[in-house]
């Protein structure tokens, strides 16, 4: 098939649809029909990236699971080893903004103007729920992107939550 050339009419033909789109320039155009039908390429490729992106957005995703283990008990005991894969999951994710010590004072937290909680301050973590801060972590908050499961499963993101509180109990 060949490619248009910019400003021409951009359609693809499907049968039994009764009505042809037609996209020229800024344009669509519709006309019904018996026989073939007419759909522009641009105009599906366009809506299936749009559906696409829009089933991943952090709000159509937290939708479905925010909150959910807010009055959770940490489920997970800490061992050195999980403690430690905790420890590369903070480092390769949360870092750059909350700081090596969790205190939040970094350069990009910094340049992107947010408010970083000091988590060495006792305080500040002292009034939350391991269920609520598992909950931030997964969902996200603000600006701070979620934890994807693909990135770090349920487990994973309760020892992350033993692992943060940590920067308090190091004081």
């Amino acid at each position: 098939m060949a490619h248009p050339e910019p400003g021409q009419n951009r359609t693809v033909s499907t049968a039994g649809a009764g009505l042809a789109v037609s996209y020229r320039g800024s344009v669509l155009q519709f006309q019904r029909f018996e026989a073939e039908k007419e759909i522009p390429v641009k105009f599906l490729i366009v809506s299936t990236v749009v559906i696409f992106f829009a089933a991943l957005t952090p709000s159509f995703i937290n939708a479905q699971d925010s909150g959910a283990h807010t009055s959770m008990k940490n489920p997970v005991t800490p061992t050195p080893a999980n403690q430690a894969r905790a420890k590369e999951i903070y480092s390769r994710d949360c870092i750059m903004c909350h700081g090596k010590n969790g205190n939040g004072k970094t350069d990009l937290a910094k340049d992107m103007q947010l408010n970083m909680k000091d988590w060495t301050d006792p305080s500040t973590l002292g009034g939350k729920t391991d269920g609520q801060i598992f909950d931030i972590i997964r969902d996200g908050v603000d600006k701070m992107p979620p934890e994807s499961k693909g990135r770090a499963n349920d487990e994973v993101l309760w020892n992350l939550v033993i692992y943060i509180r940590s920067f308090s109990a190091a004081k």
